[in-house]
């Protein structure tokens, strides 16, 4: 009496694709890889927004990209012309470059406003001082009062335009869901290598086992 082992005919089945079935397969490839590189931009653009903002809060300094500096409205001494959240363009400016009715960006360096950073229009010029620097008077367009004179050691920049995408942005991103947010597009983007990645530490599913049968 003999026992044998019967191994399961195995039949190879071929994968051929129709050119129907390609062109489908490529189309959905090429929307694969525009939507990667879209949470890829997203996703980048978030981490700089944040960088950015913790940047300026910690050090108060306004943050430059590209000779361009980036302005966060905090206060609502500009309204109705600027509203708290709007972001800011301004440009690196000189004394001589600053006439009434420009907004500008300066440090103030007197009572309340010492250390901080003010965006206001400048209402008056007064001339250069006796140091050969130009001295302006500031004010903010809600506010009944001047500031006091500034001159122009303490200008940052003048005041090129507002940034309404860059406003939401900063408005979504630095919101309680920013957090939540940047999750989400991480999972997009890396959910695929991540589920990979665990298949590989599990490993492989254990294989069938042949059936057996018995000979006399």
């Amino acid at each position: 009496m003999f026992l044998t082992q019967k191994t399961p005919n195995k039949t190879k089945k071929t994968n051929k694709k129709s050119p129907k079935n390609k062109e489908k397969h490529g189309k959905k490839t090429l929307i694969g890889r525009i939507v990667n590189v879209f949470l890829t931009v997203l996703t980048l653009f978030f981490v700089v927004v944040l960088v950015l903002s913790f940047y300026q809060k910690i050090t108060g300094n306004i943050t430059g990209v590209f000779g361009v500096q980036i302005f966060r409205v905090s206060s609502g001494s500009m309204l109705p012309t600027l509203e708290v959240g709007d972001v800011l363009l301004c440009h690196p400016t000189k004394g001589d470059e600053v006439h009434a009715n420009d907004i500008v960006i300066y440090r103030g360096e007197q009572g309340q406003m010492a250390g901080k950073i003010i965006v206001h229009r400048v209402v008056e010029e007064q001339g250069k001082n006796s140091s050969g620097q130009y001295v302006f008077t500031t004010k903010g367009d809600n506010n009944s009062t001047a500031d006091p004179p500034i001159d122009d050691t303490q200008l940052i920049g003048k005041f090129s335009q507002k940034v309404p995408f860059l406003t939401v942005m900063f408005d979504v991103f630095l919101s309680p869901w920013g957090f939540v947010i940047l999750l989400l597009l991480l999972l997009l983007l890396f959910g695929s290598e991540l589920y990979n990645l665990i298949k590989i530490i599990v490993g492989p599913p254990p294989e069938e086992e042949g059936n057996s049968g018995k000979k006399i």
